[in-house]
C-alpha cells in the first residue's frame, strides 16, 4: 500500500489557528503574502535603480535617452516549521471534562507562534540585514537611554537618508520606554515640561513622523529544560526604521520585507502505539513559510538603541 500524507485534522486545526498568544508582532513587522507552491519567486529591488539619474540633454534630432526600472527575480522556498506532542490514551479517559488533545493543539500552536515571533527578531534585528550606511550603531549606554543622545537629529538623519520615507518604527518595550522618557523628546512636544514626564505612543508618533510604532512584548526561556526559567524578551536592545507594506498580495511588491506563507497552519493526528501501555495520539502543529528581506534600501537599523551599559 502506498505512503500517503496524514491528513489534516479540522477541529484541531481550528484549535491552533485560534491559539492566543498575545504581543506578538511579527505578522506586522513582515507580512504575509501567499503563495502556491513550495518554490517560489520574489523581487528584490536593486537600491542604486531608484537614485541613478542619467543625462537627460536630448538633441534636436537624437534620441532620448531610456531608463529602465525593475527587479531582481530571486528563487525561493517555504521551510516547514512544526512541532509534536504525544498525548497517552490514559490522560485522555482520566478526565473527561478536559478536551487533552485540544489542550496539547493550542499549546504546542503557542509555541509554534513564538518560534516565528523568534526568527522574525532575529532577521530585522541583525545589521547584517541592512545596507552597511544605514546602520546607526551605537555603544552600550549610549543611545536612547542617555538623555544628552540627539534622538530626534538622528532620526531625521535617517529619514533624510532613505530614498524611501519610512512608515514603521519596530522596537521592544525597552525601546519605547526609552523613548517615551528621553528629555529631548519630552521638551519637544511638552516646552514647559520639566523633561521628566512620559509621551504617549500618538505623541511620539506626531513627533518623529512615524505612521506605525510596532512594540514585540513576548518572552522567551533561554532556561535549559529542567532548570528554572531564564526569561528575556524576543524583541529587545534594537529597533528598526522602515517602510512596509500593510497589505501584500503577491511576492511583487515593493517592502522592506515580508512573509511568504503556503496555506495556513495545520493540525495533524495520528496514533503511536509505542506510547504508555495503551498508546497515544500525536498532535502535531505546523506551517509553510519563508521570512525575506525584499529592500534593503526601506530599512534603517539602530544597534543598541536601547541597550543600556
Amino acid at each position: 500500500m502506498p505512503n500517503r500524507p496524514i491528513p489534516a485534522h479540522p477541529e484541531l486545526t481550528a484549535v491552533a489557528i485560534k491559539a492566543p498568544v498575545p504581543g506578538m508582532i511579527a505578522d506586522q513587522v513582515l507580512p504575509e503574502f501567499p503563495v502556491t507552491s513550495e518554490k517560489f519567486t520574489y523581487n528584490e529591488f536593486p537600491y542604486a535603480q531608484g537614485v541613478t539619474v542619467p543625462d537627460t540633454k536630448v538633441g534636436r534630432k537624437s534620441r532620448t535617452p531610456e531608463v529602465e526600472f525593475g527587479a531582481i527575480e530571486r528563487d525561493s522556498s517555504t521551510v516547514d516549521h512544526g512541532l509534536q506532542d504525544t498525548v497517552p490514551i490514559s490522560d485522555q479517559t482520566a478526565n473527561s471534562d478536559i478536551d487533552a488533545e485540544a489542550v496539547s493543539a493550542e499549546m504546542t500552536s503557542q509555541l509554534v507562534t513564538l518560534a516565528r515571533e523568534a526568527r522574525t527578531a532575529r532577521l530585522v534585528f541583525d545589521p547584517a540585514t541592512y545596507l552597511p550606511a544605514q546602520v546607526t550603531a551605537y555603544a552600550p549606554g549610549a543611545g536612547w537611554t542617555n538623555p544628552a543622545t540627539d534622538v530626534l537629529g538622528q532620526f531625521e538623519d535617517a529619514r533624510d537618508a532613505m530614498v524611501v520615507d519610512p512608515n514603521t518604527l519596530t522596537t521592544g518595550l525597552d525601546g519605547l520606554r526609552a523613548l517615551r522618557k528621553h528629555p529631548q523628546l519630552v521638551k519637544s512636544v511638552r516646552p514647559n515640561d520639566s523633561g521628566e514626564g512620559r509621551l504617549s505612543i500618538e505623541e511620539l508618533k506626531e513627533l518623529l513622523e512615524i505612521e506605525t510604532i510596532l512594540v514585540g512584548r513576548a518572552q522567551l526561556n533561554l532556561g535549559r529544560p529542567g532548570q528554572d526559567p531564564i526569561l528575556r524578551r524576543v524583541w529587545a536592545d534594537h529597533a528598526s526604521l522602515t517602510f512596509t507594506e500593510r497589505v501584500i498580495k503577491n511576492a511583487k511588491a515593493y517592502t522592506f520585507g515580508a512573509t511568504a506563507r503556503l496555506g495556513g497552519k495545520q493540525a495533524f493526528r495520528h496514533f503511536d502505539p509505542n506510547c504508555g501501555l495503551q498508546g497515544g495520539n500525536v498532535i502535531r502543529i505546523g506551517e509553510r513559510i519563508r521570512e525575506l528581506v525584499m529592500a534593503q534600501q526601506a530599512g534603517w537599523f539602530f544597534q543598541n538603541a536601547a541597550k543600556k551599559a
